[in-house]
């Protein structure tokens, strides 16, 4: 029986066993800063539901890698409208509109949006789906 598993996630642990691929776990977050391997537990427990959604590591790493879009903590209070300006900015959706229109564009009501279908935010990270 497990009562003290300090530093191991929930995920890879029950009452009684640790998960069969827990070492495998920590061999690959061993090898990632310690910024990336908060988001890779984060994206792992509460975005990939893994080891419970049955795909390999390997599978969960790779799907980590392509929806992982980073952190958004800075400037504004809210990490979905930072990552709304972000999106906007790097895919050009306004590019082309006359500057006036610009002004009116409600970020707020766009992010929403973006994160009712496409996008997850946790403590700042934000996801694809």
């Amino acid at each position: 029986m497990f009562q003290d598993w300090e530093y191991i996630p929930s995920f890879m642990v029950s009452e009684c066993s640790l998960h069969q691929d827990a070492f495998k776990y920590f061999e690959v977050v061993s090898e990632m800063d310690d910024d990336r391997a908060e988001v890779f537990e984060i994206y792992c427990s509460d975005i990939g539901s893994w080891p419970a959604n049955g795909n390999d590591l390997e599978e969960t790493l790779e799907g980590f890698n392509e929806a992982y879009q980073g952190f958004y903590g800075g400037a504004f209070k809210d990490p979905k409208t930072e990552f709304t300006y972000q999106y906007v900015e790097d895919t050009g959706i306004l590019s082309g509109a006359p500057e006036i229109l610009e002004k009116y564009f409600d970020y707020e009501a766009f992010g929403r949006d973006l994160f009712l279908e496409s996008y997850t935010e946790m403590n700042g990270f934000v996801f694809i789906d």
